[in-house]
């Protein structure tokens, strides 16, 4: 009967101090902030995630998963890709993004390559968010070329807004195109593209 008192007594203490604990804010995560100590861009991603979406018909959100998935495969392979941050998991592929295409905004002007980013407080889980689109919308949006690489974030705080997300638009063309698909998908990530090698 005693014990059975003591542990009711325990347990009514530990809730009444988790209470005000969580009444003290002592408990509330730590705010997301942006840093550029690794191309991950937040202090919250543990990895790279990239999602993938198609905003064009003919495009096959398997074959658009499959060509993203391969191209980081081979971007991987990036001689500054541990260095930046972005080998501490397995790079993960998701079919569905979490966040609109900034180029459907009526913010955003064709040309530019910033992109019209979305104000966040707290950025998507994704550090690059690929979309396929017909070519003559990329053509329109980006000056002719098949494929872009935008600003889809900002985390704004102490009067700066530093990108913390990126977009990645790609036409046909480039989706089939190895070499041209690496080099967005290495600018999205935040490398700089490397030179190809004479044999």
């Amino acid at each position: 009967m005693l014990a059975s008192r003591v542990t009711t007594v325990l347990l009514a203490t530990a809730i009444a101090a988790l209470l005000v604990a969580l009444a003290a804010g002592a408990l509330r995560p730590e705010p997301v902030r942006a840093t550029d100590t690794t191309a991950l861009l937040v202090t919250d991603r543990p990895g790279l995630l990239v999602c993938v979406a198609s905003l064009d018909p003919a495009v096959p959100r398997g074959e658009l998963h499959r060509r993203v998935r391969d191209g980081l495969t081979r971007v991987a392979g990036h001689p500054d890709f541990a260095a930046a941050g972005l080998a501490r998991r397995s790079v993960e592929v998701h079919e569905g993004c979490d966040s609109a295409p900034t180029v459907e905004r009526p913010e955003f002007r064709p040309g530019d390559r910033l992109g019209a980013p979305h104000a966040v407080d707290r950025p998507s889980r994704y550090r690059l968010l690929v979309f396929a689109a017909p070519a003559a919308r990329t053509a329109a949006l980006f000056g002719g070329r098949p494929a872009a690489v935008t600003a889809h974030e900002v985390l704004c705080a102490n009067g700066t807004c530093p990108v913390v997300t990126s977009a990645a638009y790609l036409a046909p063309a480039a989706l089939a195109d190895d070499a041209l698909l690496d080099r967005t998908l290495t600018e999205g990530v935040g490398l700089r593209p490397t030179e190809p090698r004479n044999p």
